[in-house]
């Protein structure tokens, strides 16, 4: 009876009912320790409770656990992204990639330019261009080559200067010499100087017909269209084009150039005119007129105007910036009399609807429109400002007046006599 008694045991609190004793079994007795090892691994999954909550009562709130998920995860979150951007800046920066397919367009050989590719190129003397750029790769120091694309009308598909429209009066001006006329383009951040073909043909048909003959050269930084793949920044973007800009003047000594700058194109072409030390004599005697289109202030203006909630930390992320692009900056530090205004046109177009860069009435921070304040505070005598209604970030070109005020401008710099 006692030894009966002795085999029955009651069940402790902390006990769970299969934590019984009982004899082992056949499977227990002869388990390798492989198996009883795998079995203490993979036990059955626990209910202990969370980090930060209660193990008691379900009706507690679990305050820790939920300032972990409410506070720790933005945190987290935020520092991560803030991160890449810092680390990937250039990545968002410059986009030589768009559109898709752009870097992989050729010319030579004739068969493998696309159908609209032959098509754009109809009508024009177009010649293939290439320099060295006097900046050689940032990672393995290798030389750079850029590639650009050398554009005229001919002659007989050139329309009359009748047949297009103008409202800007017209005059009889005096015919100076006959030197020839270059449009230098500078690019914004994406495409390719193929992608602007429309655009040069719009500017030919505005140009009255005559000579001396009227030119475009187009050049693509390192890492667009077939130019050397490699990093671009500040540096090097400035030094390709100042290599293109030397390159243009070796194809055309004695032309006089107008230099036209599209959104980061325009801060290009500011900060090379501005910095004196890095301009060539001849580029700067040669240079009679500056066309800035939508130019971007600088870089960490862009950065408060692409997140304007101050409550966000990307809108502190300015200080950050590797490549600033600070052209608002040189024109506040420009002075009266400087050389580098001396006999040079200005014409600055802005888009009434431009969605990049904002205008008076889209500006969130304050401070007006940057761009008409880089106007206002550029020092030059000769300046115009072209304020096109209902125009986009890249579609001030379809306008007539800017087809007006184009054809005007070059007309004036074909006169000019001045040296």
């Amino acid at each position: 009876m006692l030894r009966s008694l002795r085999l029955i045991r009651p069940v402790s609190v902390h006990e769970g009912p299969n934590s019984l004793r009982f004899p082992p079994t056949q499977d227990t007795i002869f388990a390798s320790p492989w198996q009883r090892q795998r079995r203490t691994l993979f036990r059955e999954p626990s209910n202990l409770p969370l980090a930060g909550t209660t193990s008691a009562a379900s009706d507690v709130i679990p305050w820790l656990f939920l300032l972990e998920i409410g506070i720790g995860f933005p945190i987290v979150l935020w520092t991560y992204k803030c991160t890449m951007m810092v680390l990937f800046q250039r990545k968002i920066i410059y986009l030589p990639f768009l559109p898709l397919g752009g870097r992989k367009e050729t010319l030579l050989p004739a068969e493998d330019r696309s159908p609209q590719l032959e098509k754009e190129l109809g009508g024009f003397d177009w010649t293939e261009l290439e320099c060295t750029s006097r900046a050689r790769s940032t990672r393995w120091g290798r030389k750079v080559v850029l590639k650009g694309i050398q554009l005229k009308l001919q002659p007989d598909l050139r329309k009359p200067t009748a047949s297009i429209p103008s409202s800007t009066p017209t005059r009889p001006l005096h015919r100076g010499d006959d030197r020839p006329v270059v449009i230098f383009y500078l690019q914004g951040n994406a495409g390719t100087p193929l992608h602007r073909l429309p655009l040069f043909r719009v500017l030919f048909n505005a140009i009255p017909k005559g000579p001396p003959a009227t030119t475009v050269i187009a050049f693509a930084p390192r890492s667009y269209w077939l130019s050397t793949r490699s990093t671009p920044t500040e540096a090097t973007f400035l030094s390709d084009y100042l290599s293109a800009l030397e390159e243009t003047i070796r194809l055309h000594p004695t032309a006089k150039i107008i230099l036209y700058g599209h959104s980061l194109g325009g801060a290009a072409a500011l900060l090379l005119l501005l910095r004196q030390k890095q301009l060539p004599s001849q580029v700067r005697a040669n240079s009679k007129a500056l066309v800035l289109e939508n130019p971007l202030p600088s870089i960490p203006y862009m950065v408060r105007v692409m997140y304007p909630q101050r409550w966000l930390p990307y809108h502190y992320l300015g200080p950050c910036v590797f490549d600033r692009w600070d052209a608002m900056g040189e024109v506040e530090k420009m002075h009266e009399g400087s050389d580098s205004l001396k006999g040079l046109k200005t014409l600055w177009f802005r888009s009434g609807r431009d969605e990049l860069i904002p205008t008076d009435k889209e500006e969130k921070n304050g401070g007006g429109d940057r761009v008409r304040g880089m106007y206002e505070g550029w020092k030059g005598d000769d300046k115009r400002w072209v304020h096109v209604k209902d125009a986009l970030h890249e579609t001030a070109w379809l306008s007539k007046k800017w087809r007006d005020e184009m054809a005007h401008l070059v007309e004036q710099v074909r006169n000019d006599n001045e040296e």
